[in-house]
């Protein structure tokens, strides 16, 4: 990871360099400020993926109508995945079931992953687990952009990126658990003083609460077979919120970006832009990742193979 962050950087630095050496020294420039919206193109692992982007971008111009330009931003996604628990290969997880299940075939840790909630065997334990997902990624290009004025005020924009992002991938595990509590005791028994000195503790306590609030600890009664007598029951339930996290998945990927925009002139510094950005996630390329020292496992790990982004921008003219 420490390799691929030097390696964005380095690339970022280059590109920077290369565009003030190709423009001339009073070459008009401009800076953007982005931010926008999100989406995965096609499922690949999550069936949905969407979330916002932020940003800056860099343009010099090279010739008439023609800039070069350097990008950064940051992308964030929540994820929508069914069988993220089976795909992440996350040990603590099915060491947990094992402990909850004492001892879990396969099979069961499995079945918990998809259906992601858990009964003890007496009622008294309840558990439901919501994973959620996160992606963020670092996203750095350059490329070249054409400009073709269609008014006075506005124009239309058009090119192609190249690029690297870095990115990580999260899961936040919320459990939600419930434990009932439940005590029973006979009328016969209460009325007779027949009760032992634990069960009579545990009724002054469940009563004393019940009166105080009869909504949190209910009291309940059932006529046994021969009506003789009643089993009155006190019942509680006790909730908490367990939240953790998994280690990421992180990496990084080439990625290619194609784009088309509108830009208004607003006055003689600010633009106002709106524009297309496709986000195509490069394959087949492991010699130039072996190259740029990528995790040889970022291409299993990220989530999907394109996604589309809509973006907002100010430009201000130099």
């Amino acid at each position: 990871m420490r390799a691929s962050t030097f390696t964005c950087r380095l690339i970022l630095g280059m590109l920077i360099l290369g565009s003030c050496t190709l423009a001339q020294d009073l070459s008009p420039y401009t800076v953007k400020l982005f931010g926008g919206y999100q989406q995965q193109n096609t499922e690949k692992l999550a069936s949905d993926a969407r979330g916002f982007l932020v940003g800056m971008q860099v343009n010099r111009d090279l010739v008439s109508r023609l800039d070069w330009n350097v990008r950064l931003g940051y992308d964030y996604s929540t994820l929508d995945e069914d069988t993220v628990l089976l795909e992440w290969e996350w040990d603590y997880w099915e060491q947990y079931i094992d402990w909850m299940l004492m001892g879990a075939t396969q099979l069961e840790i499995d079945s918990m992953s998809i259906y992601k909630e858990y009964w003890r065997t007496d009622s008294s334990y309840h558990g439901v687990f919501n994973p959620q997902q996160t992606l963020g990624e670092v996203m750095i290009s350059s490329g070249l952009e054409f400009d073709l004025p269609v008014m006075k005020k506005v124009s239309l924009y058009g090119g192609v990126n190249l690029g690297a992002n870095i990115y990580k991938r999260r899961i936040k595990m919320v459990e939600d658990w419930t434990k009932n509590f439940t005590f029973n005791f006979d009328s016969t028994k209460l009325a007779n003083d027949l009760m032992d000195e634990y069960a009579q503790e545990r009724f002054d306590i469940f009563m004393d609460l019940h009166e105080d609030n009869p909504e949190t600890y209910p009291l309940t009664y059932d006529y046994n077979s021969d009506s003789s007598n009643v089993i009155y029951r006190f019942r509680y339930a006790y909730d908490i919120q367990i939240t953790h996290f998994s280690p990421a998945k992180t990496g990084s990927r080439f990625f290619a970006s194609p784009f088309l925009g509108c830009r208004v002139t607003l006055n003689k510094t600010v633009d106002l832009d709106l524009g297309y950005y496709g986000i195509f996630y490069l394959k087949n390329v492991e010699k130039l990742e072996d190259l740029f020292r990528f995790a040889s496992q970022s291409e299993r790990w990220f989530p999907y193979e394109s996604k589309s982004t809509f973006v907002l921008s100010l430009t201000f003219n130099y």
